[in-house]
């Protein structure tokens, strides 16, 4: 019976050895074949915009972030696109973003669809350098790769103008950073991984998570220079982290009436997701903007006013509830990993409103995700988790070690996320760059299992660190 069981990996080493090729192989590098399945990623992207949404208006959050970054583009930095004063509906750094895109085209939506398309074909190139690095294996980087290209739940949010594309790379710069700080823990490589969590939090405040998941335990497992170094690279990498987002932090306690840290949207979110609503009934477990219509409120507050008020409503339900908070914690759980009314989450993602009023049946639902691809989406993630679970075994039978532990803890934050707040599939991003590369380890796997011969690793691991 053949040998099916993996090779071992290398022993890490700090000495770059240039990869031997078979006779007869390729001659084409790594980053060659990369930059094809990118091209491959574009072109499924810009299809799926140019046919499906080439005069959609914006949705959902979408509204915002495509009107702030217009108002950007006309120097009004963070002026509110709809209610005058100062704005911080959201992290800052979508709106950033696509400044330069209104700045060129003007009002104009299409272009910023095109330009965040753009960038999720650089989610499919570090998610290809990332599983590279972790499996010491170019065709697993290159599976992942190609995976990434054709996945629904990633190519559908590159056809909003939302936060998830740009919070999707941060996330796979992060865990590429991070693994390659595990290889060499320096200086430099801990305050590279702290920026990137730092710009990872301006995208989604949740991602901050990562820091106390991910950075923080790994910078103190990796090394071999004493506990008190590790201590001091873990310290710098928390506190580039945090350099990064003071900036947006001190103007917003410039210009509201209430502390605001990254968002003045922290109320609404909580009072949209603690309501009787969200509670009991069919829709527990997600957001209803309804919710916060039966909240007293003042025209004359700003966002930061509002948004205590909506939280201080939010907190009373929910201490008043906390019985029920264990069945509505299980079924935000389950959403947002699509084993719990998975069609009611397809049409919650697809729906549109123009509108939400008081008198509305149910949430309110709309983000523009066509139920055709959310149905795709919602089947490959089924495919995609058994082919996770057979990867992370193989990898570590390769011998990965702590290079899985940053792709781990990415189930540990959204499942954090979903029980704090509540249960939606976009919510789910930052483990579906972790799920893609475990599935592709999976599948090549699977195949070394059918031809029956070892797959071995292909770089060492000073040259997965390196540039492709």
């Amino acid at each position: 019976m053949p040998n099916t069981e993996a090779a071992p990996l290398p022993q890490a080493t700090d000495d770059v050895v240039t990869p031997s090729r078979p006779v007869g192989a390729s001659g084409w590098s790594f980053g060659k074949k990369l930059l094809l399945v990118c091209l491959a990623a574009l072109a499924v992207r810009a299809a799926f915009v140019l046919v499906e949404k080439p005069d959609e208006p914006a949705i959902g959050d979408a509204i915002y972030y495509d009107a702030q970054a217009n108002v950007n583009a006309d120097g009004d930095w963070f002026e509110h696109p709809f209610d005058g004063g100062p704005a911080a509906d959201h992290p800052p750094l979508t709106a950033i973003v696509m400044t330069p895109v209104a700045f060129v085209f003007g009002e104009d939506i299409l272009p910023k669809r095109l330009a965040m398309s753009v960038l999720g074909v650089g989610v499919v190139a570090l998610i290809g350098l990332l599983a590279r690095d972790v499996s010491r294996s170019e065709r697993i980087g290159l599976l992942a790769a190609g995976l990434a290209a054709v996945y629904p739940n990633l190519w559908l949010n590159d056809a909003l103008v939302m936060s998830e594309t740009i919070a999707t790379l941060a996330t796979a710069a992060i865990l590429l950073l991070a693994v390659r700080f595990h290889r060499h823990p320096t200086w430099g490589t801990a305050m590279a991984v702290g920026a990137a969590c730092g710009f990872g939090v301006l995208a989604r405040a949740e991602l901050a998570l990562l820091v106390p998941f991910v950075v923080l335990p790994l910078a103190l497992l990796s090394g071999d220079d004493g506990r008190r170094r590790r201590i001091q690279r873990m310290v710098l990498a928390g506190a580039v982290s945090v350099a990064v987002v003071v900036p947006w932090t001190a103007w917003n306690l410039t210009r509201f009436e209430e502390p605001v840290a990254l968002s003045s949207n922290d109320g609404l979110t909580l009072v949209g997701a603690n309501c009787e609503s969200m509670y009991y009934g069919q829709d527990i477990g997600v957001w209803d903007l309804v919710c916060a219509f039966a909240v007293p409120t003042d025209d004359g507050m700003d966002q930061s006013e509002r948004s205590a008020a909506y939280r201080d409503a939010a907190l009373d339900y929910l201490g008043n509830q906390k019985s029920r908070l264990p069945v509505v914690a299980a079924a935000r759980v389950g959403r947002v990993w699509s084993v719990y009314a998975p069609g009611q989450m397809v049409d919650y993602s697809a729906g549109a409103v123009d509108s939400c009023t008081v008198e509305q049946d149910g949430p309110c639902p709309g983000e523009g995700r066509e139920a055709w691809a959310g149905w795709a989406g919602t089947v490959m993630f089924w495919l995609l988790a058994p082919l996770g679970v057979v990867g992370t075994v193989a990898l570590k039978r390769r011998g990965a070690g702590l290079d899985l532990l940053p792709l781990l803890m990415t189930f540990v934050v959204v499942t954090i996320t979903a029980v704090l707040f509540y249960g939606l599939v976009r919510f789910r991003v930052p483990a579906e760059v972790a799920l893609v590369v475990l599935a592709a380890a999976g599948v090549d796997a699977l195949l070394s299992r059918g031809r029956g011969s070892a797959a071995t690793p292909d770089t060492t691991p000073a040259e997965a660190g390196s540039t492709p």
